[in-house]
């Protein structure tokens, strides 16, 4: 039995590749936010998945019983995370020291990418075959072609507005194109909660419009019928470790991606497509902009072309239940 254990709001997005997977085999699977709900049955094997918060409780209680392995998912860096946030070396170490803690007692380890793998083997020294990576993820349904019919040019972004997320230099980004093309248009995709305030950061750019889904496959079908979608980042380790849904949801909806560099393995796993335009640093620069215009201008034309190549795009990167499927591997050998 497969237990994913996390206290606070549940993802159904992280989780899904885990539940289709499971679905099709004979191992079991549950999906708990107490630890009362995890029901042991100590003559099979079963694996409980934590985070950091939740491996203190599933350590004291089950660490020393046979048949009981704990694995560590982790999300991200959370100390490197903090540190970005808060600029705390203090709280940087105690998080280090927890984590150290957590990796060091946890059976196998599972991270979201290649890079947030090193990451972990440079800084705590662990051996390598005690950690996996499960990228997130595409969908069948992202497999399936989703044509457009869209008689305009529309740049989208979704997600949040956090710093982190260049939300300054996205708004930049959009006031520069709309200066030198006004027929392009642009749609900010984010939480109900966040509308508003999303007016107030872009009110200086023309020609956008703000929406909410809640509904994931009703926001794919939405920005399935833009032109191309923008995430930025910045060079830290946090970025770099990374492994973006925004980039899962741009590819599902068979969109070209406007990115910069440092986005986890996607940099790699992405470069030189016909369907990535690479911003660099220097992306206000006007030698630059002419350039996404022009590529702009062919993903509008040649959408359908495009969606047509994106829909038979795959790669190891994208595929969870391949992945998945070698860390069960590794696991059933414990």
């Amino acid at each position: 039995m497969l237990y994913i254990f996390y206290k606070d709001k549940l993802n159904l997005r992280q989780n899904k590749p885990f539940i289709d997977f499971f679905s099709k085999s004979q191992d079991g699977i549950r999906i708990v936010s107490k630890l009362d709900q995890i029901k042991v049955n100590y003559s099979e094997v079963n694996y409980i998945f934590v985070g950091t918060m939740e491996f203190f409780e599933v350590f004291l209680k089950y660490f020393f019983r046979r048949n009981v392995k704990i694995i560590y998912r982790s999300r991200g860096v959370a100390p490197e995370e903090s540190f970005y946030r808060n600029k705390s070396w203090f709280r940087y170490i105690i998080l280090s020291l927890i984590e150290l803690f957590v990796i060091t007692l946890s059976k196998h380890i599972i991270v979201v990418s290649n890079n947030h793998k090193n990451h972990y083997l440079k800084k705590y020294k662990i051996k390598e075959q005690k950690v996996s990576v499960i990228h997130n993820y595409l969908t069948k349904d992202s497999y399936n072609l989703k044509t457009s019919n869209s008689d305009k040019m529309e740049i989208v972004y979704v997600g949040g507005l956090s710093k982190w997320q260049r939300i300054d230099d996205i708004k930049e980004l959009f006031k520069k194109l709309n200066q030198i093309n006004k027929d392009i248009s642009f749609l900010i995709c984010t939480n109900k909660s966040n509308i508003e305030a999303a007016k107030d950061v872009f009110n200086e750019v023309g020609n956008i419009n703000f929406e909410s889904y809640e509904d994931y496959d009703e926001l794919i079908k939405r920005i399935s019928k833009c032109t191309a979608g923008v995430i930025l980042r910045d060079s830290n380790t946090v970025n770099e470790c990374s492994s973006p849904f925004k980039v899962i949801d741009y590819v599902s909806a068979q969109l070209p991606i406007i990115m910069t560099d440092n986005i986890g393995d996607y940099t790699k796993t992405l470069n030189n497509k016909n369907f990535t335009f690479y911003l660099g640093d220097t992306f206000l620069d006007e030698k630059k902009l002419v350039k996404l215009e022009d590529f702009i201008k062919k993903c509008y034309e040649n959408k359908n072309e495009i969606k047509q190549e994106m829909s038979k795009y795959s790669c190891k990167e994208l595929n969870a239940e391949q992945e998945i499927g070698q860390v069960m591997s590794i696991l059933r050998r414990l």
